[in-house]
């Protein structure tokens, strides 16, 4: 997570938007008009694993 902070720190806003609302992502799975929907701790892990960890092999 620390590697993943240090990278993200220098983003704009707008680019930390495009990379969070992945249409595969899981704001996109959880999203709903509704403000105070949560999204799960297991769809933010897959999508770290999917997006992160997979790269880093």
């Amino acid at each position: 997570m620390e590697e993943i902070g240090k990278a993200l720190i220098t983003r704009k806003p707008w680019e930390l938007v495009t990379l969070t609302h992945n249409k595969d992502g899981a704001w996109a799975k959880n999203y709903t008009p509704n403000w105070n929907k949560i999204i799960s701790k297991y769809d933010i892990l897959e999508e770290y694993k999917n997006r992160y960890e997979e790269k880093r092999k």
